[in-house]
């Protein structure tokens, strides 16, 4: 049987975009954004936590952020702290879908197994997931 490049192309790309579906958990949770623009022009924003996985966040806000933007981010509920960077910005209606990659990945990877295993729930007093701080 053969088989051509592109049919295999595809099919890696498929692949892959079923991947990382799986991969991220969906939220519907505040934080709050900071960053500076390119004219230096410091903004903080209120942002809603629409999904998380083990390399970023999707936010939505009501104003655009650059891509390529190194951003803040609080998360009040995980007491958290964290630094990423904007990867993609789309326009939904009046607001704003923002792509972001933690700048320390891996620092991540517990408070998102938490977020997995754990929808909706508290992190628990003295749990690795409360002392996270990256920066």
């Amino acid at each position: 049987m053969h088989h051509s490049a592109d049919s295999k192309n595809e099919a890696s790309v498929s692949a892959s975009r079923n991947r990382r579906a799986a991969l991220r958990q969906k939220l519907d949770e505040p934080v709050t954004l900071s960053w500076v623009d390119t004219n230096g022009a410091y903004f903080h924003a209120a942002a809603r936590c629409l999904d998380i996985s083990e390399r970023g966040l999707r936010v939505e806000l009501r104003q655009p952020i650059k891509s390529g933007s190194y951003v803040s981010i609080k998360w009040d509920k995980y007491k958290l702290n964290a630094s990423a960077t904007v990867r993609n910005t789309a326009s939904k209606g009046s607001r704003y879908q923002i792509g972001l990659e933690f700048s320390s990945a891996w620092k991540w990877k517990e408070i998102w197994q938490h977020v997995q295993s754990h929808p909706g729930a508290e992190p628990q007093a003295g749990s690795s997931a409360n002392q996270l701080q990256s920066g």
